[in-house]
This record gives C-alpha cells, sequence and structure tokens, in this order.
C-alpha cells in the first residue's frame, strides 16, 4: 500500500441544498449530498492529503465555484470550475471573476455531451480558450474517444494553453474497441501540454462486470505514451459509484503501476497533480 498522502486530481463535491445536478436523475448511487469527509472515510486505509475540486454540470456554475472557495478546508487544494467559452471575449469578465477566488487552478467546460464533432474549434470557443494563459488557468477537456480529433486540432490551435485530458479521453473499454483511441493518445502524447489523468476508466467499461485485466491495457498505453512526470490520479468520486467504491479503483490502478519505482508512484499518485496544478 502507498506509504505517503494522496493528492486526487478528480474529485466531485455536490450540496442538493444549494445546486440542482440534473443529469444524475436516475442515477442511485449519484443521489445525495457528497463531501470533502466522504472522500477520506471511503479511501481509508490509504491517506488522501488533499483533492481537486472538478465542477458537476451543476446548474449555476459560477456560484458553485464560490461555494466550493468558501468552504476553508485544508484538504481542498485546488479546483477546475465551469464556465462557457464559446461566449468568446466576452466571457473574460467571469474569467477575471474566477480567476481572483483563492483555489481556481484550471476551468472545464464539457464537451463530451455536443454534438457538433467541432464544436471546440468555433472561433469564440478558441478565442475564450486561449484567454486562460493571462488568468495562469489551465483546462480539463472532457470528452468521448469519437471527438479526440477535436481534441487534437484543439490543442494544436492553442499551444500556450495548458491542459488536462480526463478519464483518458473515455475509450471504449467495455467492448474493447480501441485502435482509434490508442492513436489519438499517441498523437496528443506528443504534445508536451497536455497531461492525462488516470481516472474513469472502471465507469467505461462494464459497471457491474469489470476486471482489472480489462483496464491495464489501457493503463499501460497511457503510461508509456505520456510519461511518469504528465500522469495523475483521479478517483472521479463520486462518479465511480456507478463501478464499484473508491478503493476498487484506488487499489487497481496501484497493482497496475506495480513495477514502478517509489518516485514515480509519488509522481503519479500525488506530485504530478501539485506541479500541474500549482497547489
Amino acid at each position: 500500500m502507498l506509504n505517503f498522502g494522496i493528492i486526487d486530481a478528480h474529485v466531485h463535491l455536490m450540496d442538493r441544498r444549494r445546486f440542482t445536478y440534473a443529469w444524475t436523475k436516475g442515477l442511485a448511487p449519484l443521489q445525495g449530498d457528497f463531501t470533502l469527509d466522504d472522500v477520506m472515510r471511503q479511501a481509508k486505509p490509504y491517506r488522501v492529503e488533499g483533492v481537486v475540486f472538478v465542477e458537476v454540470d451543476a446548474d449555476k456554475p459560477l456560484e458553485e465555484a464560490e461555494w466550493v472557495d468558501g468552504l476553508a478546508d485544508t484538504r481542498l487544494k485546488g479546483a477546475v470550475v465551469s464556465v462557457d467559452l464559446e461566449r468568446g471575449a466576452a466571457v473574460e469578465p467571469d474569467l477575471a471573476r474566477l480567476a481572483a477566488l483563492k483555489t481556481t487552478r484550471g476551468v472545464r467546460r464539457l464537451l463530451q455531451g455536443e454534438a457538433d464533432p467541432d464544436f471546440a474549434l468555433r472561433p469564440d470557443f478558441l478565442t475564450g480558450l486561449k484567454l486562460l494563459p493571462k488568468y495562469g488557468l489551465s483546462f480539463d477537456i472532457c470528452v468521448r474517444a469519437p471527438q479526440m480529433p477535436m481534441v487534437l486540432e484543439m490543442v494544436r490551435a492553442c499551444e500556450d494553453v495548458s491542459f488536462v485530458l480526463d478519464h483518458i479521453g473515455k475509450p471504449d473499454i467495455k467492448t474493447g474497441i480501441a485502435a482509434p483511441w490508442r492513436q489519438a493518445i499517441d498523437d496528443l502524447a506528443r504534445l508536451p501540454n497536455v497531461a492525462v489523468k488516470l481516472s474513469g476508466l472502471t465507469t467505461e467499461a462494464d459497471p457491474l462486470g469489470w476486471t482489472p485485466a480489462q483496464l491495464k491495457p489501457f493503463i499501460d498505453r497511457v503510461c508509456e505514451r505520456f510519461g511518469i512526470e504528465r500522469i495523475l490520479y483521479g478517483s472521479d468520486w463520486p462518479v465511480c459509484r456507478l463501478a464499484g467504491d473508491y478503493l476498487q479503483w484506488l487499489v487497481t490502478l496501484e497493482r497496475a503501476v506495480a513495477d514502478f519505482t517509489e518516485g514515480e508512484r509519488r509522481n503519479l499518485f500525488a506530485d504530478n497533480a501539485r506541479r500541474i496544478y500549482r497547489l
């Protein structure tokens, strides 16, 4: 077991007294509130030293960012917040407001549900995206594997932006159809301004019947292509509850990288998150 404190780079917190999360309707494991105490409790006997909050597609994203910032909990090391970058230059006042919060480290505008395969290549979206370095913010990419060609063009068009690919690009682990995803990962890994989170794999496999052996080739591909300096651990709590509990993914990933050195494990499970998110 890891003998150091973990930085979980992908945690969602929910407070239904304040916000509505329409996308969770009908998903029994995602009902109720989810707090930092839940993360620490679910991770035992591992020690989570800190987390990066990632926006939860709440109905009031700016207020969500301010709520998280006001939690005043030393375990909350940083936040990736939501803003509509497709507003182009008009989004700058909101970026300034968000960047002024002590926890804000990045932005995530969910792309996985957009039907337009070129949504992130629209001129206004790229204009908004290119404003992020001015405010010291990175961009979390949340897409499904078929959208990866768009992602490649987006990243190439924004070489001054720091990107983090969530959930390794959501490959179709359940069916095992991985060839297009593998090529996209290879291409994306050649771009130096991209890091990737080892997170969300269990929910892209069969939620009721995934095995560590199914996940291992995908983990290996990402680690081999991106290298130890550009990979981060994320639990995707509580979304991971759709396919198991917190420990199932953490233990699976630790065993998958059993041949890593102590220093490499520290990079994956803690130090890379500190550096990439400037915690």
